[in-house]
């Protein structure tokens, strides 16, 4: 994962940084596949992060839900009305 800074459109703007902290945290934590998307949100003036993680390289059904705040995770159990598998 990486995080980016974009300061209006001129590309002399722009700079980027590997977020190694969760980089770092996330294969000690038994989480050995690719990193996916990450989202966040700010409730009750924290700043929270939804990530797309594997378990295992290339193992399509090994992918979850993260939810932390760039420095520790918690797995979530997402349940769909129509229990979808793809989480």
């Amino acid at each position: 994962q990486a995080y980016a800074v974009i300061k209006g459109f001129d590309s002399a703007q722009w700079r980027a940084a590997p977020c190694s902290i969760s980089n770092a945290y996330l294969p000690k934590q038994g989480y050995l596949g690719k990193l996916g998307a990450r989202s966040s949100f700010m409730y009750n003036g924290r700043l929270f992060y939804v990530m797309e993680v594997q378990k295992e390289l290339d193992n399509w059904s090994s992918w979850r839900l993260l939810l932390g705040d760039g420095v520790g995770f918690t797995e979530l159990s997402v349940r769909t009305p129509s229990l979808s598998s793809s989480f």
